[in-house]
């Protein structure tokens, strides 16, 4: 009986995790809309008028926390060549990555995620709304990854396994690390995260004029910066040639 019940955990889990996978955007972009709402109605403890080199530096720093997110998802992708089908799986030998990041965590790509997200509801300078981002990924990625796990161990039985044992699901260990067989791909980087830092910018884009309708504050020529080396990078993504078929996950 303990072990129906265990099952039907496991299966409703899998169920939950192929339902977030398949929207794993949308969520936590409803989520930041939410901490928006949050942060038009509180009084952030740095305030441009009273503290402003204080509030840039602060603001340059949650972009830096999205921005060792995009960093692990660029490495991860770039010394990966082979075409994706799914995360972590190379389609062309079907045969899932082991060397590079993937030998030091299993799911580097969702790590990245949480630093990239992490960036951007750490600038809304609310504790308690931090607090539940971790809660709300956590629940969310869990199930992602059983989802992914268990269909990845289907596809290759004892050999995932016996991989999965020797790698963390999702703190590294870099005394684990193996050196990538593929050499970097700046280009598969480039097509694959310019896109995501151009929708990473344009979200702290968004919230500094916010912040300027709601909150009297003033964009940074900075942010103007940022935004348009991102355009021009996501602008040169989509003219560079040999586009690989299928984006990783």
């Amino acid at each position: 009986m303990f072990t129906n019940h265990i099952a039907m955990l496991i299966d409703s889990l899998y169920l939950q995790g192929n339902l977030f996978y398949r929207y794993r955007n949308i969520f936590p972009a409803f989520f930041l809309f939410v901490g928006v709402l949050v942060w038009i109605n509180q009084d952030p403890v740095i305030i441009q008028y009273k503290h402003p080199q204080a509030e840039i530096v602060f603001e340059v720093f949650c972009l830096m926390i999205s921005m060792i997110g995009l960093a692990i998802r660029s490495v991860t992708i770039g010394f990966n060549q082979a075409p994706y089908s799914i995360s972590g799986l190379k389609a062309s030998d079907k045969c899932f990555f082991k060397t590079g990041m993937y030998s030091i965590v299993r799911h580097p790509l969702y790590l990245g995620n949480f630093f990239i997200w992490l960036g951007l509801v750490a600038y809304l300078q609310s504790g308690k709304f931090l607090v539940c981002y971790f809660l709300v990924f956590t629940v969310i990625y869990e199930r992602v990854i059983i989802a992914r796990e268990k269909f990845l161990e289907s596809n290759f039985g004892r050999s995932y396994r016996d991989w999965a044992k020797q790698i963390p699901a999702f703190f590294p260990n870099v005394l684990l690390y193996k050196k990538p067989t593929d050499r970097f791909s700046l280009r598969k980087s480039l097509v694959f995260e310019a896109p995501v830092f151009f929708f990473t910018s344009l979200g702290f884009y968004a919230l500094e004029w916010m912040g300027k309708i709601w909150k009297n504050h003033q964009v940074e020529i900075f942010w103007h910066f940022v935004m348009a080396i991102s355009i021009l990078l996501a602008l040169l993504s989509v003219l560079l040639p040999q586009k690989p078929n299928k984006s990783p996950v």
